[in-house]
């Protein structure tokens, strides 16, 4: 009898002491989420007052705080909007684009930490799916943006059926989801890839997105492209993308691969050696003529046209010279005929010279690979012997 209550007495025991521990812990427990409540609401009154004096660097570095002590979403789609009041003073409009990958990126996966979507934090979850994960965030960034922009406008029709003060809560309310779509929408964009040939398997910064005319939502940062394809050279593109929600064409022309001949065994003899391989039939060739040479031919034969007409002038003179001494001095008309035989005899064979070397050059600019027109020829005349034409 003693023995069982004494066994009673210690299971009392145990029971009190573990309802004791369970208590304290339940306490502790209540206490670090009164603190940590009480903390966040610190912070979040701090970063608004932040907001209102324009330090939006300060205010962003805040509510991060808030987001690392427990799921905000919210709160760190207030930190995009304040990523793009700080834009507005930057030299460039997608400047802070990393930073908000960043961040949209910690947005998705607070929401996947969300038990109830009704909660103050939580509620902007609702606008995205619920597949939503982080490799996917330019799209879901955009479907997020679509949302707020359906809501606002639903807001917007309400409103017009409304007075009062409703109709001017639904204005207001409107008019910040429209704003916060335009802050997401700042740093997104949308890239359209083609490939020439088309059917290049297609990546976007080693992640795989499909065949060609694939178009692909992305931050407004610089992206790498790889485009590969069977029987071609694969190849990378690097781009930086447009924000806005503007869509960049992106075209990819990829080279075939060379190829290369395979070294084969080496050829044997032709058993009848009067039997040759085609592949060693050299057809002849008759070299092309050489300008060189025409152009020499050309200049020889103007020099022997001017020589002839030299001479030709010379045996003029010397005629006239011996029909004025005919009845005066016979011994200077015998010299002057002499002179003029001479004379003549060598006009005819510069005339020869000439008309031959022209007739040669005029062949071989004909015959020469040269397509440039040649119009040209000799001529003999009283006057002279000579060449005429273009070259």
């Amino acid at each position: 009898m003693r023995r069982a209550m004494f066994n009673m007495w210690v299971a009392l025991h145990k029971t009190l002491i573990a309802g004791v521990v369970l208590s304290v812990s339940l306490m502790a427990t209540a206490g670090a989420q009164t603190a940590d409540k009480s903390t966040v609401d610190q912070l979040q009154h701090q970063g608004r007052s932040l907001v209102q004096k324009r330090d939006f660097a300060s205010a962003i570095s805040i509510f991060r705080k808030v987001a690392e002590l427990g799921p905000a979403p919210t709160t760190l789609l207030r930190v995009v909007s304040l990523y793009y009041d700080l834009s507005t003073t930057a030299p460039r409009h997608d400047a802070y684009c990393a930073e908000v990958r960043t961040v949209f990126s910690q947005l998705l996966a607070a929401c996947g930490q969300c038990e109830k979507l009704v909660s103050r934090e939580c509620r902007v979850c609702k606008y995205i799916p619920a597949s939503a994960n982080t490799e996917s965030s330019p799209r879901q960034a955009w479907e997020l943006r679509s949302a707020l922009t359906k809501r606002a406008e639903s807001l917007v029709a309400s409103a017009a059926l409304s007075k009062g003060k409703s109709r001017k809560r639904a204005l207001r309310k409107s008019q910040g989801l429209l704003g916060k779509a335009r802050d997401v929408e700042r740093c997104l964009g949308r890239l359209a890839i083609s490939s020439n040939p088309t059917g290049a398997l297609l990546s976007v910064d080693g992640r795989t997105i499909g065949t060609s005319r694939s178009q692909v939502w992305l931050f407004a940062l610089e992206h790498r492209i790889d485009a590969t394809l069977e029987g071609y050279a694969p190849k990378t593109v690097t781009v930086t993308t447009l924000g806005q929600g503007q869509t960049m064409p992106l075209k990819i022309q990829l080279q075939e691969n060379e190829l290369k001949p395979a070294l084969g065994p080496a050829k044997s003899e032709p058993e009848n050696p009067n039997d040759v391989d085609s592949n060693d039939i050299v057809s002849p060739e008759s070299p092309p003529a050489n300008r060189a040479w025409a152009w020499t031919a050309a200049g020889l034969g103007a020099g022997a046209a001017i020589g002839a007409v030299a001479t030709y002038s010379m045996v003029l003179t010397a005629v006239d010279d011996a029909n004025n001494a005919r009845a005066s001095d016979l011994s200077r008309y015998d010299a002057r005929s002499n002179d003029a035989e001479s004379l003549h005899g060598t006009t005819l064979v510069l005339a020869s010279v000439g008309v031959v070397a022209t007739a040669a050059a005029l062949w071989m600019f004909l015959r020469s690979d040269d397509e440039t027109d040649v119009n040209a020829g000799a001529f003999i005349a009283p006057q002279g012997i000579g060449v005429f034409g273009q070259f």
